[in-house]
Parts: C-alpha cells; structure tokens; sequence
C-alpha cells in the first residue's frame, strides 16, 4: 500500500479479512443445492409482485443507482465540494468491486433467472437471452452498497439514506427479474466490505499527488489558449 501512499488505519486489516472470507463463503454456498433450491423460491414469491409498464421503468430507474455511472459521478462531485478522501475512497472501490465481480461471474457463471425459471416477469432482455451477463454477484447492489461502505468509514451521517437505499436497490434488482436472492446478497457483502475498506484509509499524499497532476494539466491547457 505504501507504493499507492494510501495511510491504513485500525480497521484495513480487519476489512480485508471480512472481504476475503465473504468471497469465500459467497463461493461455496452459491453452488449448494439446498440455497440453489431456497434462492428460485424466495426470487418467485418476489418476483410475483412485479408490476409492467411505467412503474416498472421507475423501478428500473431506481435500482441504476447501483450502476457505473454514479459512483464516477460522485467522486466527481465529492472533489469539486472538498471531500477528496470520500472521492478517492469511491472511487477505488468502485474499481476493485469492478474487478472482483467480473471474476466472480466469469468463475461461477451462474445464469440469470429467465434462463432458469420459465414465466417470469422480468425487463426486456438484451440479444442474447439474457441480461446483462452472468447473474453472480449483483454488480449494481455491490455499487451501492461499496459507497454505504465508504460512508459508513468516513462521513457517517449519511449512512442511513444510502443503506435504506442500497436495500431498496438490491430488492428491486430482484422484483425486476434481474438477479436471484443470493446474487443481490454476495453482491451487497462484497460492495460493503471493499467501501469500508477503502473507507479505513487515508489518502494525504495520494490526494495531494493527484492535486498536482490536475493543476499542471490546467496550466498546460491555459498556456495552450494563450493567444500568439
């Protein structure tokens, strides 16, 4: 860690233990029966109460919090207000739960539930016959519960929205038909635990480098309008 200047604290260490065990544990349980059996149940009593059309679309709408694109945006917002640390934080857990779900799904390649399950109510699925790739773990509850991670370490006052959020986003990722039970959990554990991870350090001379590069950047680009 001393390569990327982060600073840990008390709380790395038992963070990385937590992750490595919750990866490890997600792995044998995804495969046992008895949870394959209690997973298809627990996603059809869900799924049941799907409901078409437009609300469907807002329900979709909601749960793309979890998605790319709103990790990078907060980082960049958390920047621009001050709150480098939170950025940074975000920002490397959202490359890290990147990193380790698409091992995960290209490992366990668990189908989604429409390729399991016949009639259910699920979102227009992509050419292919599926949505979005391979079901284990959820990436968009691992994005959001990766940023409730962060918060909880660093800014813990804003934990409590973003949990009873990140809860909402993983139950719809399952009423939509996307992902069974146990993908949102594996992903909502691993997002958690790398965001508290990342969350524990701190980030100083990291921080200060990354000050450096951008203003030279402006510097350059100003010097670059100057007229001749």
């Amino acid at each position: 860690m001393n390569r990327l200047d982060l600073e840990a604290s008390r709380s790395t260490a038992p963070a990385m233990i937590a992750l490595a065990a919750w990866m490890l544990l997600s792995l044998v349980l995804v495969n046992d029966p008895r949870i394959i059996e209690l997973d298809q149940k627990l996603f059809l009593e869900i799924n049941q109460h799907f409901i078409p059309g437009i609300a469907a679309l807002v329900m979709f709408g909601v749960s793309e919090l979890g998605s790319v694109i709103v990790p990078l945006s907060i980082f960049v917002v958390m920047w621009m207000v001050g709150r480098k640390d939170i950025a940074v934080a975000i920002l490397l857990a959202f490359a890290l739960y990147g990193l380790i779900g698409l091992g995960l799904k290209a490992l366990v390649m668990r189908p989604r539930p429409l390729e399991v399950l016949m009639d259910i109510d699920h979102l227009v699925p992509l050419p292919g016959g599926f949505v979005y790739g391979h079901s284990f773990p959820s990436g968009h509850t691992a994005g959001v519960f990766s940023i409730l991670g962060v918060l909880i370490m660093k800014a813990r006052r804003w934990a409590p929205p973003v949990a009873a959020l990140a809860v909402i986003v993983g139950f719809l990722r399952v009423l939509l038909g996307s992902h069974f039970p146990f993908d949102v959990i594996a992903g909502a554990g691993l997002g958690l635990f790398v965001g508290i991870l990342f969350g524990s350090l701190r980030y100083g001379e990291l921080i200060s480098r990354m000050d450096a590069v951008i203003e030279r950047r402006i510097l350059k680009k100003g010097r670059g309008h100057q007229p001749g």
